[in-house]
């Protein structure tokens, strides 16, 4: 799945193998406006990369429907630069780990 909702700087994502043993990267989310400072750092497998964008739609889909969502602050962050009309850089750090 590729999320429009990123500018990814590697989309490439990391398949499990066949044995069952998941291969991890480390990523990081990045405003554009401020590169030098990493939103947010995770791991993840496949498409683990992506998931943040689709929770921080989900936070403005409510929003605009007049309800009051519960979410983290990085979602609330994440969905406020998306209403400004900016996208994260998504960069994986390490791949198969």
């Amino acid at each position: 799945m590729i999320d429009d909702d990123y500018v990814p700087e590697d989309n490439t994502a990391t398949p499990a193998s066949n044995d069952g043993d998941r291969r991890y990267y480390v990523y990081r989310l990045v405003d554009p406006l401020a590169p030098e400072t990493p939103l947010y750092v995770g791991k993840g497998t496949g498409d683990r990369i992506h998931d943040h964008a689709a929770d921080a739609r989900a936070y403005n889909k409510a929003l605009a429907a007049g309800l009051r969502p519960r979410a983290g602050r990085f979602v609330r962050k994440h969905a406020k630069i998306l209403r400004a009309g900016r996208r994260l850089t998504a960069e994986k750090q390490v791949t198969q780990l």
